[in-house]
């Protein structure tokens, strides 16, 4: 569970230098910027058991992914990890002003984790509905 939350918190902290980059107003360009900056440190290691990929920008939507190096797509669907990673998110973007105001303007947040083959095991969506339905406040 140590490895989860370490990946929610960098994913999370990825959110917000992404949001501080375009501060009032969703602007593609400037996301697209910073996401290209972050990931030239990415792959990388965020714990012993947990690798986070270069994210993904669709115009619409982040997408984050992290890898569980050494385990099966079995044995993280058994740690439910999407619910416990979308419990965290909710708070930690939902409580930002700067990711609330991306998510106003249409932007969604995706976290996906894989097996090392890269099979999808779980994931998380957070999209402005999710923040306005009162599970943070």
């Amino acid at each position: 569970m140590r490895a989860i939350t370490l990946s929610v918190v960098v994913a999370a902290s990825s959110a917000a230098l992404l949001a501080s980059a375009s501060a009032s107003a969703f602007d593609q360009a400037a996301v697209q910027r910073e996401v290209e900056s972050l990931n030239e440190s990415l792959p990388a290691m965020v714990s012993p058991v947990l690798r986070e990929e270069p994210v993904k920008f669709t115009g619409k939507a982040l997408l984050y992914t992290f890898t569980h190096v050494g385990r099966s797509a079995d044995d993280i669907a058994r740690q439910n990890v999407g619910a416990n990673a979308r419990s965290y998110l909710l708070g930690q973007l939902c409580n930002d002003a700067d990711t609330r105001d991306l998510m106003h303007d249409g932007l969604v947040f995706s976290f996906v984790y894989v097996d090392p083959a890269t099979t999808r095991t779980d994931g998380a969506v957070i999209t402005e509905q999710d923040c306005t339905k009162g599970a943070t406040r």
